[in-house]
């Protein structure tokens, strides 16, 4: 097994974990240090002239993947021009081995993480916010955030939201491919007959029926009560109960952009899921502080009925979220209001706006 060397770097600006072949240790100016902040996402990029260093100041340490190397370089040497001291690391979060060499040049030095939410986010292990923040260290803007839209995905979802009360037409979107909704209207039967016709098992269907098959197994992995839906027709909540989370939280209005037929028979139900969003967040809520903010957050984001259920499925997922981070060795997390430093920009005297989200504390 080759050994890794380790290479001294007294004012390096940028540690390169993805190339490097001797083991680099910390820089210099931020070693011994235990007040380290962690800015994700950024370093690497160049906009209207400005770098990524320059519009998130006040960072020590900027993790990024090193997408472009002009706009990489404009970064370290905007490093190099400050006083303040700081290091752009570049490496691929999903190589263990790269992790591994920085959690060990950082282990317990850092006090605040903080995510660059400046286009496609991915996202980041909880161990490493556990490995890498001191004991009464805080990280902020957990969530990874992706703007790929997949308007079939989408649609299923949304049909699985509200499949107890959707008509048999609209049904047969979410049990039966195309293709066998198509057989089915050509020979003036329904979808069952289609797929059961003993003209079906001709060999000339067999990628039709191939294609259902996946389909269906798609659809029970979804959603493992697809077959019994009809039974929570007079019980949406207790169907609600035993949804995934990601089904709860589609985004309505974008789902049905494309395919429109659905909201009409839905729109009656809107209040109703918007009602039970809203208790199943409360029934999370523990403290007063915690209440309040979550009133505060209603309030300001009241609006049209579509607009209050997308905040309450945004507010939905940062509950869950941090159920799952509080269930993690040495983390807890809070859904509060919390001053989004990222903001703070070219002026140090100026005052950020609030956000609502999830807060991780090392305990």
């Amino acid at each position: 097994m080759a050994t890794i060397r380790t290479v001294e770097t007294r004012k390096t600006r940028m540690l390169n974990f993805k190339t490097c072949t001797e083991y680099p240790s910390m820089p210099e100016e931020l070693r011994g240090r235990t007040d380290l902040r962690l800015m994700l996402w950024a370093g690497d990029c160049y906009n209207k002239g400005v770098t990524d260093v320059e519009r998130l100041p006040g960072y020590d340490i900027y993790l990024c993947y090193g997408l472009y190397n002009t706009y990489l370089d404009k970064n370290v040497d905007y490093l190099k021009s400050r006083s303040l001291p700081g290091c752009i690391c570049v490496i691929d979060v999903n190589s263990d081995t790269q992790m591994d060499i920085f959690i060990q040049l950082f282990r317990n030095s850092i006090s605040w993480i903080d995510s660059d939410y400046n286009g496609t986010v991915p996202s980041f292990n909880l161990c490493y916010y556990s490995d890498l923040l001191r004991g009464d260290g805080t990280a902020y803007h957990i969530q990874p955030i992706s703007y790929a839209f997949y308007p079939t995905i989408a649609l299923s979802y949304a049909l699985e939201l509200f499949a107890p009360i959707l008509p048999p037409l609209v049904n047969d979107k979410r049990i039966w491919t195309k293709s066998i909704r198509d057989l089915a209207k050509w020979n003036e039967i329904t979808c069952l007959e289609a797929f059961t016709s003993p003209d079906f098992k001709d060999k000339s269907y067999d990628y039709i029926r191939q294609e259902q098959d996946k389909f269906k197994t798609d659809l029970y992995n979804l959603n493992n009560h697809a077959s019994d839906t009809r039974n929570y027709e007079n019980a949406l909540e207790e169907y609600w109960d035993i949804l995934r989370v990601d089904i709860l939280c589609v985004d309505l209005s974008r789902a049905f952009k494309w395919e429109d037929t659905p909201s009409y028979y839905i729109n009656q139900y809107k209040r109703r899921f918007a009602d039970y969003l809203k208790k199943r967040i409360m029934s999370k809520i523990t403290g007063d502080e915690c209440m309040t903010d979550f009133e505060q957050y209603c309030s300001e984001n009241a609006g049209t009925e579509d607009q209050e259920i997308r905040s309450l499925q945004n507010a939905l997922e940062y509950f869950e979220l941090a159920a799952a981070i509080s269930s993690y060795p040495l983390l807890h997390a809070n859904v509060c209001y919390f001053i989004d430093e990222r903001r703070r920009s070219f002026d140090p005297e100026s005052t950020p706006p609030q956000e609502y989200g999830v807060v991780i504390s090392k305990v």
